[in-house]
């Protein structure tokens, strides 16, 4: 059955497919497709479907093979609108962690997408956290040259209100 949620997390309807009439997992195809289906909609922006699934009652912070949540997935992909919904509920992690322990603001940091890294900022998403080669977002923003992240990043967040200065990071 892990499987199934592997398939599911990373969006591959058509896997999961044959995996559920393969080893006749049906009752349990509901639940997974729409896993699958958060996940796509993550991705590309779907605010409509996200929304339905949400309402419908599916965890917003099922994670994939990777440990990335939907939340992770719309940040790196620039969805800013999916980031916007999600961030508003209190339990979705916005700084959940993936297998490289990189959370959701690093992508978007690492991009410059300033709209996204305030969303995240603003819901309590901490820049100061390292992944496993010692990137933070705010390291990587300044190293790509992304002033205006940079700003937002030091601006505020978890390591500015306990007195850290996340700049040195």
């Amino acid at each position: 059955m892990a499987v199934c949620l592997t398939a599911a997390a990373c969006g591959q309807h058509k896997v999961l497919d044959l995996l559920c009439r393969r080893y006749r997992f049906i009752p349990l195809q509901d639940d997974w497709s729409s896993i699958a289906t958060f996940y796509n909609a993550a991705k590309t922006g779907n605010v409509s479907t996200v929304r339905k699934l949400l309402d419908d009652g599916l965890h917003p912070d099922t994670k994939d093979i990777q440990s990335r949540t939907p939340l992770w997935v719309a940040a790196c992909y620039g969805q800013n609108a999916i980031v916007e919904l999600l961030v508003q509920r209190s339990d979705v992690d916005v700084n959940s962690l993936d297998v490289a322990s990189q959370p959701p603001i690093l992508f978007p940091s690492a991009a410059g997408n300033e709209g996204v890294v305030a969303v995240l900022m603003e819901a309590g998403a901490d820049p100061t956290i390292a992944d496993e080669n010692g990137e933070t977002a705010i390291s990587i923003a300044k190293k790509r040259g992304h002033e205006g992240v940079v700003r937002i990043l030091e601006r505020g967040g978890p390591g500015r209100a306990e007195g850290r200065d996340v700049s040195e990071s």
